[in-house]
């Protein structure tokens, strides 16, 4: 499962639903990640604090099952995709962003994970 939070974006109406779908087709196509679409959960948390919202966007990737084949490079080149991904988005519907950072972080699910199926 990857998870996918994005801090930044202005308080007001988006329609998330393109780029959303975006972020999951690119990151879903990328060799060496193997994530299915259905795998990608993509968050866009309320930024409480007003001052900078819009400006600067901060992205936090975590995966919880990345295995041997997500080396160095592979990370590095999904915080380059995100990154591009939301640049276009940024410049569609922002107008104003100086600045998207991608943090990647793999976590090891024997540290601590545990999953229940409601359904």
């Amino acid at each position: 499962m990857l998870v996918i939070r994005v801090y930044g974006l202005p308080n007001r109406a988006f329609d998330l639903t393109q780029v959303v779908r975006d972020l999951k087709t690119a990151v879903s196509e990328m060799k060496g990640l193997e994530q299915k679409p259905e795998s990608i959960n993509i968050f866009f948390p309320l930024d409480m604090y007003k001052a900078r919202r819009g400006e600067e966007i901060v992205v936090y990737v975590e995966d919880y099952f990345m295995g041997p084949k997500c080396t160095e490079e592979v990370r590095k080149e999904l915080a380059q995709l995100v990154a591009r991904v939301l640049a276009e988005f940024a410049k569609a519907e922002l107008k104003r962003p100086n600045r998207i950072e991608v943090f990647v972080k793999v976590l090891n699910p024997d540290d601590g994970y545990w999953c229940v199926s409601l359904s």
